[in-house]
């Protein structure tokens, strides 16, 4: 009896629960959509609608009055109609008028007062039209329109406003009086224009804006006088635009800002100070700029390192500057190699970078000649010096080395002989240095180097013959190099290289082969390496297929990348073996199909790269193994479509590149909407008739969304589930205790 009371007065509990919860989340009975065969707008909606859409409605006209029986809509949507006029009073009565949206239309005009007293309007949606101008004293949101210049003032008189976006426009200027006075306006955005530069105190009347989104435009440069009175501002996007410095103070009034999108610009350095103003900064994006990792990086450089938290990059930080150091990752970088780098501006030298130099050799016990004109270096140059750890010839016109000239240099652990003009290297050569742990030949111009040559260096760990014009490597070159960690042969002329090559490199964790040459892989280069953790084979001219046997256990490979080459196809189960894999990347090559064989294994997978592939199709079981994935890149594909069910087996999915497909092929009328790169994150997308049309990719995934009843109700759904569960377990225990106390007794 007492079971059973106890399940029954909980389950009222549980009913009431998800029906309050419905009540507060789902609003299907106040939304009305009207599709196709509506040709006028009906006169009266049914009982208690707040919201109505007309989606590919046939509606070439919204008349005056148009629903003056129906004062309590809140949101009007026309999307993808015919509709070429809208006239004045359209929306009058509509006195609690929220939201409007007229978007991927053929109108081209609007009256000033079509909007008129809607004083209660939050946001104004009209994108992808034909609207060609504004008139002054219209207030309006409009994106993918053709607008090339905003008169004066536009925007003032628009105190209820919250949202204002001008995306994808043809805007190259705006006028230095724009807005008034926005006390509700968080969001601004006018990405995708062709601003080059922003009027002082701009923005200065929308003290309460949070975000402001400047990206993809042709900003050259950016000034505190910029952003004067945005100090609510949290996030601020200045990426892809043409941004080449920045002054120590630009963001210095920005104090609530916490997101810094500054990637894809054409940045150098920044000054040492730029971020100490702004204490709640949490984000910062800095990747695919033109660093110039000198002396000057290092302020940067030793921000980097404290804050790892807050760099958010979507990839890492790369050089392009010295010559010697362009494509390696800043964070991968030492101090010392900054420091090393004097900064010549016109034939001038940076005098903090000479000290720090001065400093570097005192400390380190290291002598260096860099960017002089040495052509030869006598033996004996170094005798005497038995401390010497570290030497430095680079960007010098050397062509030869003597066998002697580093005899005796016991405790050298470091030797950089990059950027010169280096021929060869004997045997004999680098003997007696058994400390040596890095050894940089990089950018010369080495075609031979002879067997025993690299013997001697039994601590080696990184050893750097890329950008050279060897052809040709010993199977033996490299056998006594039982510590070796780093091997990097990337750019030279080599074609081929020996079986064996790697068979006695044990301690291997990074091996480096883009040569633009190598055709073929042997299954015999990647036996059993238990340290290995990153195979970089990328642009190459690999051809058709991979050996279905290539790799052996590899239990700390974490990344591997074949991009840029010729594959075709994939063998069944090739990456089995790499059980750790996290990052793989077979972008811009030629497959035309991949399966869920050619991915057995990866369960560790977090990031797969198959963008710039001829890819046309995939199956609904290609990615279900692959279930810690978190980022999946198919762009730049010919796919039409997807299956219905392709993401259900990836519960850590988050981000998916799906953009330059030929999805038009597939479904062209649920596209039109769409800008090219709208397909680049599947999140929670479906929350009204109008975010369903916004975010359309194709029918089957469309499908799904179309109920949002039941979008927003799972994970409430999931929820009753587990309480239920909790609920039951709870009560057998509870009555377990009743009857073994019942029994005692």
């Amino acid at each position: 009896m007492t079971r059973g009371h106890t399940f029954i007065c909980l389950l009222p509990l549980l009913i009431g629960y998800s029906s309050q919860s419905c009540e507060k989340d789902c609003s299907k009975e106040k939304q009305d959509v009207y599709e196709k065969e509506v040709t006028h707008i009906p006169v009266s909606l049914k009982a208690g609608v707040t919201e109505v859409f007309f989606v590919e409605s046939n509606i070439t006209v919204i008349p005056k009055g148009a629903f003056a029986n129906n004062p309590e809509l809140e949101k009007v949507a026309f999307i993808t109609t015919p509709t070429v006029s809208i006239e004045n009073g359209a929306f009058e009565g509509l006195v609690n008028l929220k939201h409007i949206e007229i978007s991927s239309t053929p109108l081209t005009t609007l009256s000033v007062d079509v909007f008129k007293d809607l004083h209660n309007l939050e946001e104004l949606l009209l994108k992808l039209n034909k609207i060609r101008s504004l008139e002054k004293g219209f207030k309006i949101l409009l994106d993918n329109n053709i607008l090339t210049e905003l008169p004066p003032e536009i925007f003032v008189g628009f105190p209820l406003l919250k949202t204002l976006t001008l995306n994808g426009n043809k805007l190259a200027s705006l006028p230095p009086v724009l807005f008034g006075e926005m006390p509700k306006l968080t969001e601004l955005s006018l990405s995708q224009n062709s601003l080059t530069s922003l009027p002082q105190g701009v923005f200065s009347p929308l003290k309460k804006l949070r975000k402001l989104d400047l990206s993809n435009n042709q900003l050259f440069a950016v000034s505190e006088e910029s952003f004067e009175g945005l100090e609510k501002l949290t996030e601020l996007n200045l990426q892809y635009n043409q941004i080449k410095s920045l002054k120590a103070n630009t963001f210095e009034k920005l104090t609530s800002l916490t997101t810094l999108k500054l990637a894809h610009n054409s940045l150098g350095t920044l000054p040492e100070d730029i971020f100490d103003p702004l204490p709640k900064l949490s984000k910062v994006y800095l990747n695919n700029n033109t660093w110039h990792c000198d002396c000057r990086m290092v302020p940067l450089f030793n921000w980097m390192k404290e804050n790892p938290g807050k760099i958010k990059s979507t990839s890492p930080e790369i050089c392009n500057q010295p010559e010697d150091l362009k494509g390696q990752e800043i964070m991968s970088l030492k101090e010392d190699q900054l420091i090393s780098r004097p900064w010549f501006d016109k034939g001038i030298s940076d005098c903090t970078c000479s000290i720090l130099v001065r400093k570097l050799q005192m400390q380190n016990g290291g002598v260096e000649f860099i960017t002089t004109p040495t052509v030869s270096i006598e033996n004996g140059a170094f005798e005497g010096l038995v401390n010497l750890k570290h030497i430095e010839i680079s960007s010098t016109p050397l062509t030869t080395l003597s066998v002697d000239v580093f005899k005796d240099l016991h405790n050298l652990e470091e030797l950089l002989l990059k950027l010169n003009k280096i021929r060869s290297l004997e045997k004999g050569l680098f003997d007696g240095l058994k400390k040596l742990i890095d050894l940089q030949l990089h950018i010369n111009e080495i075609d031979t180097i002879e067997e025993g040559t690299f013997d001697d260096l039994e601590n080696l760990q990184t050893l750097h013959l890329a950008k050279n014009h060897l052809s040709y490597v010993s199977s033996k070159l490299f056998s006594k190099l039982h510590n070796l960690q780093v091997l990097r042969l990337y750019e030279n002329q080599l074609t081929a290289i020996p079986d064996d090559i790697f068979k006695n490199l044990s301690s291997l964790k990074e091996i480096a082969l883009q040569s633009k040459k190598i055709n073929a892989i042997s299954a015999k280069w990647f036996p059993h390496k238990n340290k290995l953790s990153k195979i970089l084979l990328d642009n190459n001219i690999l051809t058709e297929f991979l050996p279905p046997v290539l790799f052996g256990e590899m239990p700390k490979l974490t990344e591997l990348s074949l991009s840029r080459n010729s594959l075709t196809s994939l063998p069944q189960g090739v990456f089995s073996p790499l059980k750790k894999l996290r990052k793989l990347d077979l972008s811009n090559n030629q497959l035309l199909a991949v399966s869920g064989e050619s991915f057995e294994g990866l369960e560790k997978l977090t990031e797969l790269n198959l963008q710039y592939n001829q890819i046309k199709s995939l199956k609904a079981n290609t990615f279900e193994k692959l279930t810690s994935l978190t980022t999946l890149k198919l762009a730049h594909n010919s796919l039409g479509t997807l299956p219905e069910d392709i993401f259900d087996p990836l519960p850590k999915l988050s981000k998916v590149y799906l953009n330059n497909n030929n999805w038009m092929k597939a479904n062209p009328g649920k596209i039109k909407s769409m800008s090219p790169e709208i397909c680049t994150e599947i999140c929670c997308l479906a929350h009204s008739p109008s975010e369903w049309h916004t975010y359309t990719i194709h029918v089957s995934i469309v499908s799904r969304l179309k109920n949002p009843s039941l979008t927003c109700l799972l994970p409430f759904i999931m929820l009753c589930f587990v309480y239920s569960v909790y609920i039951a377990l709870y009560i057998v225990c509870y009555n377990m205790i009743i009857i073994v106390s019942f029994v005692h007794s």
